[in-house]
């Protein structure tokens, strides 16, 4: 049986209705269509969740990133102010010794 008997089989039948047959057809298409817009969208709020996660991760690297310089600046300025204390009080012990020995 070919399709186009069928097709014939079923059209001529007397419990064939048209109208229902459109119908049915109408909402299974309209039904494809929203499940393909409803996996799109899906598909779009996935991509922006991984997006935002991945700029989320980016900041919380560049945040740490920051930190680790703050503290590597603060650490430099604090060794760079205790040599300077040294030198100071290095320079203030000669100068004692100095006096002492112009007294």
């Amino acid at each position: 049986m070919t399709i186009a008997t069928l097709k014939e089989l079923i059209i001529g039948s007397e419990n064939y209705d048209e109208e229902l047959t459109k119908n049915i057809h109408s909402t299974i298409v309209e039904d494809r269509k929203a499940r393909e817009e409803n996996l799109r969208i899906e598909e779009q709020k996935e991509k922006l969740r991984f997006e935002q996660l991945r700029l989320d991760e980016q900041k919380r690297k560049d945040e740490f990133e920051l930190e680790k310089l703050r503290i590597q600046t603060q650490s430099k300025l604090g060794a760079d102010t205790s040599k300077e204390s040294d030198t100071l009080n290095f320079s203030s012990k000669k100068f004692q010794k100095l006096y002492i020995v112009l007294i």
